[in-house]
């Protein structure tokens, strides 16, 4: 057995084996090749694969912060921090055996980067963050702790219709002055302004980078309060997946008046008229899957945030 860095070259074995081992979070060659790899996060020194009798077995993708794009945040708010993304281990004795030596294996690479907390995240938005719970097991005995319950959603939107009383404060808010509408260049600036103000970074340059794209203008939909944006959503998240909605963001002027869950409703709505039959999103923290249920959704998935502090 030996663990070692990981050749370009051997890039349809890995994706052959992500797919095999994680089979809820398939990758295709576009996403793996023209994405993950040239993420500017990625460190061709953190992909680990464990190799037997030349063959494969097993591989771990550890990344430390050198760019703002992921988070919305400072590569120095997390200069201690380390992140790993979900091992590439079958579920067996063998599989476990393999995780376990790919932990200590990735321990030493963490502390080589000066980091003291390792975390499990997906290298990219495109990727759910968090273990499987079969999975927990392996990182439990490796010392890492659960932090928080990851929650996947998603909704049926076969003759989808908007729950009466939502629908009421969809009535109540157009005639206060709110608007519900998709994209349009003519409110590009207050649409860049809200972004400014409201959100994280990452979600800016995610709406940015689909535009320069070509995304059809309405993947976009936006609450507007006169010539004010004060809610964002959108679907085909980076353009790779088309059912997959999210994020929901609402103005902090105007939270708690059910604006999100009237964004929702419309927006779910306008995707069932375009002939989606579901949309889901791939996290909600446990506290929050009761605002989506009253549009429908229902938890899927659920996978555990895992932590881990090196001493």
């Amino acid at each position: 057995m030996e663990i070692r860095k990981f050749k370009p070259e051997e890039w349809r074995k890995i994706i052959q084996l992500w797919n095999r081992t994680l089979p809820g979070d398939p990758i295709t060659e576009n996403i793996f090749v023209k994405w993950l790899l040239t993420d500017p996060n990625y460190d061709p020194n953190g992909f680990r694969v464990l190799e037997s009798n030349g063959e494969i077995k097993a591989a771990a993708l550890g990344w430390h912060q050198v760019a703002n794009s992921i988070f919305g945040n400072s590569p120095s708010e997390n200069k201690k921090k380390g992140f790993l993304f979900p091992l590439l281990i079958e579920d067996s004795g063998e599989g476990v055996k393999y995780g376990e030596a790919l932990l200590n294996d990735m321990d030493q690479y963490f502390r080589k980067h000066d980091k003291s907390i390792i975390q499990i995240r997906g290298l990219m938005a495109l990727f759910p963050d968090g273990v499987d719970s079969d999975m927990c097991p392996v990182y439990i005995k490796n010392d890492f702790s659960v932090v928080e319950k990851i929650h996947s959603m998603r909704v049926d939107l076969y003759k989808f219709q908007i729950d009466e009383s939502i629908q009421e404060r969809i009535n109540t808010m157009e005639k206060e002055g709110f608007t519900f509408v998709h994209f349009n260049s003519d409110d590009l600036t207050a649409i860049m302004d809200f972004f400014s103000e409201e959100t994280p970074p990452i979600f800016r340059f995610e709406f940015q980078k689909k535009l320069q794209w070509g995304a059809p203008h309405d993947e976009f939909m936006f609450v507007k309060k006169g010539n004010e944006v004060v809610g964002f959503c959108q679907h085909n998240h980076y353009g790779q997946q088309p059912e997959r909605v999210g994020p929901f963001m609402v103005a902090r002027s105007v939270r708690g008046q059910k604006i999100g869950q009237a964004l929702v409703a419309k927006f779910l709505e306008s995707m069932a008229f375009k002939g989606f039959r579901t949309a889901y999103f791939n996290t909600s923290e446990e506290k929050n899957t009761h605002f989506y249920a009253k549009n429908g959704f229902k938890t899927f998935r659920e996978k555990s945030a895992l932590q881990k502090e090196l001493k």
